[in-house]
């Protein structure tokens, strides 16, 4: 499991981190709260994999 900061998971998404932590509040993404905030690699690609799809 690749875990990454909110900062790397913002720069990979290409999204503030203030999107982040909306996103969070909403249930589009599940952090892992692992000493701080963390999101998994893998499920960031399959959010990409899934609005690819929809778009």
């Amino acid at each position: 499991m690749n875990l990454m900061t909110p900062i790397e998971t913002a720069e990979y998404l290409r999204v503030s981190v203030n999107t982040l932590y909306k996103w969070n509040s909403i249930g589009v993404l599940q952090p892992i709260k692992l000493g701080g905030i963390k999101y998994c690699k893998e499920d960031l690609d399959k959010l990409i994999e899934g609005r690819k799809r929809k778009g």
